[in-house]
């Protein structure tokens, strides 16, 4: 069975009180050793801001067929 996994994934955290104050944080594949260190830094980045008032959201760049 073949999944999709994106080659990048962006989070998007977006200030409740100002939605001009925008942090991106970008997460590639074949930076991590394996792509479960990758959501689990970003993990870590939705876990600090969304206490500081902040929406997040995942946002996927390009799809990369793997068996």
């Amino acid at each position: 069975m073949k999944s999709r996994l994106p080659d990048t994934f962006i989070l998007v955290a977006t200030s409740d009180e100002d939605p001009l104050d925008i942090h991106e944080e970008e997460f590639h594949a074949g930076v991590y050793q394996h792509d479960s260190d990758r959501y689990w830094e970003a993990s870590q980045f939705a876990d600090r801001m969304i206490p500081k008032g902040f929406s997040v959201e995942y946002k996927e760049i390009e799809y990369k067929e793997r068996q």
